[in-house]
């Protein structure tokens, strides 16, 4: 009986195993400082641009740049315009942020995320405390300015900061109006416009948002306390 030679498979040897193991090694090592080099000099050309666009054009053509920039470079140009941005903190894509001169107002702490699509009204302070979730598409809305409406006479403007606290979660496209305080280990349900305060460890929903039922604390921190063992 005869063998075909080419569909015969020999086994590599000891040392062939070990030859491709290291040339695999080096090669992904090569790769990831390329794409730690790449990032960081896309980081410096997007600090760049929105340097010379602010001096340049104004405040509001470097904020229509940062809407264009990869994820890599929004919190670097936050913090450098004075915003306070934690560790482990995901701010996404496409971000909008409105009346403001710079970012000082913003502060977000530890392992928050911020949604694609979001947008900051900055009239007033946001803070958005640990390990809270802004999803997709959330609109923040510090202050209310009627023009020249003569109802503005009514309704005056005004401004106050929003304040999400710690663990709460606001689902997608939300509306969250100005003065309103997110409860810690909230849930606002996706397409709320939340206007008044949602207590601790509430689940809210509608619009206008209103409390749907308590969350269990109990399991809350039974889980909680799980992920840290």
């Amino acid at each position: 009986m005869s063998l075909n030679r080419s569909t015969m498979k020999i086994a590599d040897s000891p040392t062939d195993t070990v030859r491709k193991a290291v040339i695999s090694g080096i090669a992904h090592g090569i790769k990831q400082l390329l794409r730690s080099f790449l990032t960081k000099v896309d980081i410096e050309k997007d600090l760049i641009v929105f340097w010379s666009r602010r001096r340049l054009f104004g405040i509001n053509s470097a904020l229509l740049y940062m809407k264009t920039v990869n994820e890599h470079s929004i919190i670097p140009i936050l913090r450098a315009y004075g915003a306070q941005v934690g560790n482990g903190c995901v701010v996404e894509t496409a971000i909008t942020f409105h009346n403001c001169a710079d970012f000082s107002g913003l502060h977000i702490m530890d392992n928050c995320h911020i949604g694609k699509n979001c947008f900051f009204d900055m009239r007033d302070t946001i803070t958005i405390e640990e390990n809270a979730t802004v999803s997709m598409g959330t609109y923040l809305i510090t202050h209310q300015d009627l023009g020249r409406s003569a109802l503005s006479s009514i309704y005056p403007t005004k401004n106050k900061g929003i304040r999400i606290k710690n663990d709460a979660y606001i689902g997608a496209n939300t509306i969250v109006l100005m003065g309103v305080t997110v409860g810690e280990c909230s849930i606002v349900a996706a397409g709320s416009t939340v206007k008044e305060n949602i207590a601790d460890y509430t689940l809210a929903g509608g619009v206008p948002a209103r409390a749907i039922r308590q969350i269990d604390i109990k399991a809350v921190v039974k889980q909680h306390d799980s992920k840290a063992g």
